[in-house]
């Protein structure tokens, strides 16, 4: 009892700490501003905003220009579809929350992973609650590139918040596999935001593949039938993926670098 009120007391001073340590990241926030890629892509959705067109435009608009970049730059789709999006087309002063829609993915992609692995591993809560505060203060404030992480929105959307992504995606196949019942609306939007992943960066696609690989592998070994679900997920990213990969623009890229 006693050592359990002990980390009860830990985790509230780590978690008023962590709240503190997260202030300095925001404010840095409010001074940010559009710059680079941001331009190019955000000027998509721009030029229907100045034309006082509305959504059916910017729609048609963004799919253009996704099509284009397929044929001329990069094959990921969904990425793309995100760059056009970046806060500051909106309003210059609302491109802080670039470092918001980056920062709280990541928080809560993390969280709902933790929490679905101490159910399975019948951890205490405090525990879980430790090790998500202790995880997220060092991932963020020991991050390599505060900058690509978390301020400029072309690449922290491009990894955090894909990274961000498969974690929830992990945390959504393990709950199938442990569900009992197969959930056919789980299994769909796993399949769904499998295959937005799949149209993003290579880097979380492959980790994601190969997690999942190893999770189907084991349910296949133990005779569990969630391996159908599992794959039907796989599958749904493997079909982005190829997609992604087998874009004219990718060879494009490649011979102008």
């Amino acid at each position: 009892m006693r050592n359990a009120r002990a980390l009860q007391r830990i985790a509230i001073i780590l978690a008023v700490l962590f709240a503190l340590s997260l202030l300095p990241v925001m404010a840095v926030a409010f001074y940010n501003h559009p710059r680079a890629d941001d331009y190019t892509y955000g000027a998509v959705l721009r030029k229907v905003i100045d034309a006082g067109q509305g959504l059916p435009e910017a729609v048609a608009a963004i799919a253009a220009y996704v099509r284009s970049t397929y044929a001329r730059w990069q094959g990921s789709f969904s990425a793309v579809v995100l760059f056009t999006l970046q806060p500051g087309v909106f309003s210059e002063n609302g491109y802080w929350l670039t470092t918001a829609l980056t920062l709280l993915p990541l928080l809560l992609g993390t969280g709902m992973l933790l929490r679905q692995l101490g159910k399975m591993l019948h951890a205490p809560r405090t525990t879980v609650v430790l090790v998500f505060l202790s995880l997220m203060t060092l991932s963020i404030q020991l991050v390599p590139d505060l900058n690509q992480a978390f301020y400029w929105f072309n690449g922290g959307c491009y990894y955090t918040f894909y990274y961000a992504l498969s974690l929830m995606l992990l945390t959504g196949t393990l709950r199938i596999c442990t569900d009992g019942k197969c959930r056919a609306g789980r299994t769909v939007l796993c399949m769904a935001l499998a295959f937005f992943i799949g149209g993003g960066n290579y880097t979380t696609i492959l980790v994601t593949l190969i997690l999942l690989m190893l999770l189907l592998l084991a349910l296949l070994v133990r005779k569990k039938p969630a391996w159908r679900q599992i794959l039907l997920v796989m599958v749904a990213l493997l079909t982005a993926f190829a997609i992604n990969a087998a874009a004219p623009g990718n060879r494009v890229r490649a011979a102008t670098i």
